[in-house]
């Protein structure tokens, strides 16, 4: 799924990665207001592996820069539900360090620090979704990362090869005390969208009821926070500094 102006046929400038459908919908409703945006979004489906070609993808229509947007679990105890993570580097699951382009990083940091809780730590890349604490924790204690998810350290790696800027713009949904439905990958099918049939098992177990409710609270919170990211970025073009000097 692409979006933004003439997205099949122009050189796109700035190049957005992200996985699920509900990562989407904040940034299609900013380019609706802002169609001008000289921005790219597409929807690479979870995992690594996607992510990677979709990445390579852009940069073959020209993206000058890549970004890494969407959704993180928290693994450090003051990361709520809605905090915004700007890593400085991200590390693979293979423990390979990529750090993001400092300057645009720093950019950002520095426009979105008066208005959100922004953080700087370090972002970890699992090859699977981290359903328990003690998953989460396992993983922060051998890696000391801030947050985790599947697709930055990929796009992150794409960016080097092809000598592009590459900064991340996570959003914390799950803490690090939050314990995930079991086989909630499954909720999602491979290019991102949302399985209805899952859900619904979910909901008809009484003894989901108040983690799902808790989560969904979480989830309400990380995408009023992307919403409110994208409203701010898309008209600047999330600050690239080529373009913004």
């Amino acid at each position: 799924m692409q979006a933004g102006p003439e997205a099949e046929s122009r050189r796109c400038d700035i190049a957005l990665v992200l996985a699920l459908a509900a990562e989407m919908a904040s940034l299609q409703a900013a380019l609706n207001t802002h169609p001008e945006a000289a921005i790219v979004v597409m929807q690479s489906g979870p995992g690594a592996d996607r992510a990677a070609r979709t990445a390579r993808q852009l940069v073959d229509q020209g993206a000058r820069g890549l970004i890494s947007w969407g959704l993180a679990g928290g693994l450090e105890p003051q990361l709520g539900p809605g905090s915004v993570l700007v890593p400085k580097r991200v590390i693979g699951p293979d423990g390979t360090v990529r750090s993001t382009d400092l300057r645009w990083q720093g950019r950002l940091v520095e426009v979105l620090g008066a208005e959100f809780e922004v953080h700087e730590g370090d972002l970890l890349g699992s090859l699977q979704v981290l359903e328990s604490p003690r998953q989460k924790a396992r993983l922060a204690l051998a890696c000391g990362g801030a947050a985790v998810d599947m697709e930055s350290a990929a796009i992150g790696g794409v960016a080097v090869e092809a000598s592009v800027p590459f900064v991340v713009l996570r959003v914390v949904a799950d803490c690090l005390i939050d314990t995930l439905p079991r086989g909630v990958s499954d909720w999602v099918t491979p290019d991102g969208q949302t399985r209805l049939a899952p859900v619904l098992a979910a909901l008809l177990r009484p003894s989901q009821w108040g983690p799902l409710a808790r989560l969904a609270t979480r989830y309400r919170a990380a995408h009023r926070t992307l919403d409110k990211l994208a409203l701010k970025l898309v008209p600047a073009a999330f600050e690239y500094p080529p373009l913004n000097s």
